[in-house]
């Protein structure tokens, strides 16, 4: 009876329960794999697409926008293919994927005007708080005067005003131009043009930042000029700046770029140093009242305000504040010079006017010269050539952060509390809707009355403008005067045969605007 019973329960389960268990574990098996489509459905749409709150402003395309960037295609050809074509659309807006978020990029001169002076409204955005750990972060990410918003910012910045106010170290400038000319005597005339403007600025920055000699035209292969060189150019790698959980969770499956970041803190250890020493000489050694202010270094004139009555930066403010001035000031002045090269090379009518305004101010005498700040004030034409050359070959082109604090309308268009709005400084050079045919080079109009004043708004910011300016501003164009005012007087140049660049400059379009391959050959004038 037992087993009958038991045989009939068997029955039971095999014929009836059993056929329903397997339906439902297909049943669950369609809804878990149903569940895991959707879920991946929205995470992909959360990440090539706009959040809803932005879906009312046209938007670039993410997978071409993601190539564009992996395989490094020059700015020119990205904004033609994929920004300007969206600038018409919603006048001046558009939405970019940045760091795996979404954004508003805006070159709309009338908003940006809006943006940049009403620092309050529209904060700072810090892109690199999130990004502890990361390569950028280490070197830039701390509490200096870029990135500090409120009180922070503002005393950092009135410890910081004097020393940029000052009359700039044009002597030095020049000496070091003088340099740069020993060192193209003993190289091929046909030379690589952003190697060599960027050891010309590593050596302008390290003497004027924190009176360090790099001798990167002296001795060109030195370590800390390598070191340097090395965390300069791993800065901006792609792949890491794309996706930055890869170094800040897992730099060790990435030995190469583990190798940076330990030059890295070598690199800091060195500045650390310098900044102790200086401070205990300072100290040892009352301010020389007879030193002229362009004989101090940076580090030397933030130090000294401590006896001005201002509360004093500590080690790590100081320490941050030095690597972010380095970082503002190395490639982006770099860059403006190379391009500014290039164009003079492209344009012989050009270059032949500017030379002769040169000699016109400083003389013709087979020696090298040094400018003083008066003479750069006279260089009319070569102030126009410099501002075009920014305008159209902005040395950094990628976009200004700023955060939106409460809903607002910006000529006619919405942009929700919380977005993160970038003013696109290459898309706003380049917009057609703005500049006549903006992709030649025109000095002229930068001319009084000319067709730069007539843009309603802010239209031309290569510093930025408004109270977040660009602190260097000043520091970095006289930087330029006086270089391409001496290598005018001593060379004449020509694009080298074959160069990639003959058509047009080649830049690389991922925020500091570097020129590919741009080679050109110099001719001795004396």
């Amino acid at each position: 009876m037992a087993n009958s019973s038991f045989e009939n329960l068997q029955s039971l389960f095999v014929d009836f329960v059993q056929p329903q268990l397997v339906q439902r574990k297909k049943q669950a098996g369609v809804i878990f794999s149903a569940v895991v489509l959707v879920l991946c459905y929205n995470t992909i749409n959360k990440i090539i697409y706009p959040p809803k709150s932005l879906r009312h402003i046209p938007h670039v395309n993410y997978i071409a926008y993601t190539r564009s960037q992996l395989r490094k295609q020059p700015a020119s050809e990205q904004a033609r293919e994929l920004l300007l074509p969206l600038l018409a659309e919603n006048n001046g807006f558009y939405a970019i994927p940045f760091l795996g978020k979404w954004s508003v990029q805006v070159a709309n001169p009338i908003a940006i005007k809006t943006i940049l002076l009403k620092f309050d409204m529209f904060p700072k955005a810090n892109s690199l708080s999130k990004s502890q750990g990361t390569l950028a972060h280490r070197f830039i990410g701390g509490p200096n005067v870029f990135l500090l918003e409120g009180k922070k910012w503002r005393k950092q910045r009135m410890i910081s005003n004097p020393a940029f106010s000052r009359s700039m170290p044009v002597d030095m400038f020049g000496r070091i131009t003088i340099n740069l000319f020993k060192y193209l005597d003993n190289i091929d005339p046909t030379i690589d043009v952003l190697d060599t403007m960027k050891k010309w600025t590593l050596d302008t920055l390290g003497s004027a930042v924190f009176d360090f000699d790099f001798e990167s035209l002296t001795k060109p292969n030195n370590e800390w000029t390598s070191i340097y060189y090395e965390i300069n150019a791993s800065l901006f790698v792609p792949i890491f700046n794309i996706l930055p959980v890869l170094e800040k969770s897992f730099l060790w499956m990435f030995p190469k770029r583990k190798r940076v970041h330990d030059k890295m803190t070598k690199l800091k250890d060195m500045m650390r140093q310098v900044i102790i020493q200086k401070q205990a000489r300072l100290k040892e050694n009352k301010p020389n009242p007879n030193l002229k202010d362009t004989e101090k270094d940076l580090l030397t004139l933030l130090l000294e305000s401590e006896n001005e009555g201002h509360e004093p930066m500590s080690e790590d403010e100081l320490m941050s504040n030095l690597c972010a001035f380095f970082f503002a000031g190395h490639d982006t002045t770099a860059n403006a010079l190379s391009s500014a090269l290039y164009h003079l090379a492209v344009q012989q009518d050009v270059q032949k006017k500017a030379r002769e305004e040169v000699i016109n101010v400083l003389g013709d005498e087979p020696e090298d010269v040094i400018p003083s700040i008066e003479d750069t004030r006279q260089l009319d034409y070569l102030n126009l050539i410099i501002k075009e050359n920014m305008r159209i070959n902005p040395p950094v082109g990628g976009p200004l952060d700023r955060l939106v604090t409460e809903d607002i309308v910006l000529d006619g268009v919405l942009l929700p509390k919380g977005t993160s709005v970038k003013v696109a400084v290459y898309s706003l050079h380049r917009n057609p809707l703005l500049w006549d045919s903006p992709e030649e080079f025109r000095p002229e109009r930068f001319l009084p009355g000319g067709e730069a004043d007539k843009i309603e708004g802010m239209g031309y910011i290569p510093f930025s403008d408004g109270g977040r300016q660009c602190i260097g501003m000043n520091f970095s164009l006289v930087e330029q005067r006086v270089l391409l005012a001496m290598m005018l007087r001593k060379y004449t140049w020509k694009l080298s045969e074959n160069t990639i660049n003959k058509d047009e400059l080649q830049v690389y379009a991922f925020n500091i605007m570097a020129p590919f391959d741009l080679k050109i050959t110099l001719e001795k004038r004396y």
